[in-house]
């Protein structure tokens, strides 16, 4: 059935893809793969509701970061900022690699008026970990964030991580000299 959902998927009939995911959910969940599929492809659909249930039912019989974090997403994308905060923080408490529950979980918190310091303690941990998904323009971003909150010391670290990703980032090397410059006043 799971490979049905794929074949189903592949030529882009979803309802009988989103029925064979189900009807393989049911004949065995513990497969983690097919909450997985199910979950990406109703979120693709904009069914965030029912993706969010399908991460809920595979949390029940696995303990993956990765499902907090679809979960996270899911939610967001349907209005629930506060949900989307709560699954973001237990993805990153569980260890997920991705960099972009970091840098999404830090935004809410601006966005939502929370503590500067939980925003800046996740973009510390960015800097200090090698995580997924990273690149010379989340490194950008994440400087600009940084330098914006008042930190151009972890900010200067965000920038020459950039500029080692891309050399030629020529925003991160004008960043770099302005907050050198700075220092130096």
């Amino acid at each position: 059935l799971f490979k049905l959902g794929e074949i189903r998927q592949g030529e882009q009939e979803w309802e009988a893809a989103i029925d064979a995911y189900r009807e393989s959910l049911d004949a065995s969940p513990e497969f983690p793969a097919v909450h997985a599929k199910l979950g990406v492809l109703l979120r693709s659909l904009n069914r965030n509701k029912e993706a969010v249930a399908v991460y809920e039912m595979a949390l029940r019989h696995f303990d993956m970061p990765v499902f907090y974090h679809n979960m996270a997403a899911a939610k967001l994308t349907d209005g629930d900022v506060t949900g989307a905060i709560d699954a973001y923080t237990l993805a990153i408490a569980m260890g997920i690699d991705f960099i972009h529950s970091y840098l999404i979980l830090g935004q809410l918190y601006e966005e939502t008026g929370h503590n500067a310091e939980k925003q800046i303690d996740l973009y510390r941990r960015v800097l200090q970990s090698d995580l997924k998904g990273d690149s010379d323009e989340i490194y950008m971003d994440l400087g600009s964030r940084l330098e914006r909150l008042g930190y151009a010391a972890d900010a200067a670290i965000a920038y020459r991580k950039a500029l080692d990703k891309n050399p030629t980032h020529q925003d991160a090397d004008d960043a770099l000299k302005h907050i050198q410059a700075s220092k130096n006043k």
